[in-house]
């Protein structure tokens, strides 16, 4: 499995679109109780708290701005890609040991994931970059540490997503082949 991770705005939804189009790859949607931001939105499975609190098998979750968000074991197994944080990613890894995953890193200045952000919605950006910076901050320091070493990570990919889809897909091709 391959899990991406990047902060608000660094296009983890495209890259993920991406690759189910044109390297045919299930894309898991893990559960939130967050609104949408747009009527259209398909990336989460949407509920309400109420309905959150009845999804059993919960394999990692973490919270972004007050809300949560989860995957299922069932959902691991039964995906290719899962749009993951690092708290997230940490409980995952640990509760599956088992499981070999791949981790694609997006990395975006902040002017424009804050830019990206603005287009796709009427959020505060900056309360959600705020929000999960401390966790992307010790993720980024671990990286560039050589700190993330668990047995079932196998590779570690990075790729600056700053520039054209042009030059993003280039890179997803070095990776997919």
């Amino acid at each position: 499995m391959l899990l991406i991770l990047g902060r608000s705005g660094t296009g983890k939804d495209t890259v993920a679109k991406y690759i189910k189009k044109h390297y045919h790859k299930k894309i898991l949607k893990s559960y939130t109780d967050r609104p949408r931001r747009f009527t259209s939105e398909d990336t989460h499975i949407f509920l309400d708290t109420n309905e959150l609190e009845t999804i059993k098998g919960r394999i990692c979750e973490t919270e972004i701005n007050g809300y949560t968000y989860f995957a299922t074991k069932i959902q691991i197994a039964t995906n290719d890609v899962y749009v993951i944080d690092p708290v997230g990613l940490h409980t995952l890894l640990q509760n599956m040991p088992d499981m070999k995953f791949d981790i694609l890193y997006l990395m975006t200045d902040y002017e424009t994931r804050k830019d990206r952000a603005i287009r796709r919605s009427n959020d505060n950006y900056d309360a959600r970059e705020q929000s999960e910076a401390w966790q992307f901050t010790q993720f980024e320091n671990d990286l560039e540490k050589g700190y993330i070493d668990y047995p079932n990570i196998k590779n570690i990919y990075k790729i600056s997503n700053n520039g054209s889809m042009q030059e993003l897909e280039k890179e997803l091709a070095k990776i997919f082949g």
